[in-house]
């Protein structure tokens, strides 16, 4: 088989020359006017994003404690579009998920043995308090300008919920730590239960006055404490944590604190609340932690300790006590008996 192999000229002219200013002709219109859809789409783009954050400031020009009387409209917006809000129904949320709900949307939630809450049925309706925003544009095309409908026209909503919907003083709360669940369900509880707390309340009354109870020292003010060191003991009962606060179980007190904590699933109280509690009474091999008997043992050692060295010393302010040297150290010794005893059952 014979191959003949072309060779080809420089100098020789292309066959097509003179063909591409006739394409550049005829390709020019439809280039024009992909450039110009390309102005048309990117100028509707930026003005239907600029609709959309207008409608934002819109809304949150007016929320508490702002009303949007002294807040113009951006520069950038034209004087003849519109930039508005209002209240009303949610448009966002066109039904209410809960409605068949007793426990939020009430009137009432009863039980099968005929027991009943009321419920305050607009506590948590979120179409109640939701403000509305609106920017609204007519725009004319860039160019193609007679090309129909030869303008936009960008209408955008933007809902939002009023920020002192649920804040504890809107609601008429008295402080952030009081449980919604009193204020969604409005009944008086302590009626129904009068009887029980006057008798919880009679009690504590007669512990805390009883001065021959042993137990009155643990609520602080030994007058013991106070005839040999001339300081107030403080008040060993353990109580439910509230973060940074703590509350006791007294009713005596002048605030009444709640427990940080809102469970009705009885393990998951004792895990939370119970068990921890218990260790702060009874103390933990595993942490390490002293129980209560251990933690008073010990602060009454040093105080006898304290007064012990307060009578050897010359120097001191003579104090007049009932208890003497001897029979300070004798109680220190059982004292530290009990807690080398309440340590080793521990382990």
């Amino acid at each position: 088989m014979h191959i003949r192999r072309t060779t080809s000229t420089p100098n020789r002219p292309h066959r097509r020359a003179g063909l591409a200013p006739l394409e550049f002709v005829l390709n020019l219109p439809i280039m024009l006017f992909l450039m110009a859809l390309m102005m048309v789409m990117g100028t509707a783009g930026a003005w239907k994003v600029r609709t959309q954050a207008n409608a934002r400031q819109a809304t949150f020009r007016s929320l508490t404690p702002r009303t949007g009387a002294n807040d113009p409209n951006p520069r950038n917006w034209p004087r003849l579009a519109n930039m508005d809000y209002g209240g009303g129904t949610a448009a966002g949320i066109p039904s209410d998920p809960y409605a068949n709900h007793t426990a939020v949307r009430g009137p009432i939630l009863a039980t099968d043995d005929g027991a009943f809450l009321p419920v305050r049925e607009r506590t948590l309706d979120m179409t109640d308090g939701l403000r509305h925003g609106q920017a609204e544009i007519r725009r004319a095309y860039p160019i193609f300008s007679k090309l129909p409908p030869g303008e936009f026209h960008f209408r955008r909503p933007n809902p939002i919920f009023d920020g002192t919907r649920w804040q504890f003083f809107s609601m008429g709360i008295a402080s952030n730590i009081t449980r919604r669940n009193l204020f969604l369900y409005p009944m008086d509880l302590e009626a129904r239960i009068g009887q029980a707390v006057q008798d919880y309340a009679n009690a504590a009354i007669t512990l805390y006055e009883d001065p021959d109870d042993d137990l009155v020292p643990l609520f602080g003010g030994d007058p013991e404490v106070r005839e040999l060191v001339d300081r107030r003991s403080p008040d060993f009962r353990p109580g439910v944590r509230l973060g940074s606060q703590r509350a006791t179980t007294s009713p005596l007190r002048g605030r009444r604190l709640r427990p940080a904590i809102c469970e009705n699933d009885p393990a998951e109280v004792r895990k939370d609340q119970v068990e921890t509690l218990l260790e702060r009474i009874g103390g933990s091999r595993r942490k390490r932690q002293q129980g209560l008997p251990e933690r008073i043992a010990n602060y009454y050692i040093g105080v006898y300790q304290q007064r012990i060295r307060e009578i050897d010393d010359p120097e001191a302010e003579p104090r007049i006590s009932s208890l003497s040297k001897g029979e300070l150290e004798d109680r220190v010794k059982k004292l530290q008996g009990f807690v080398k005893l309440a340590e080793g059952r521990r382990r």
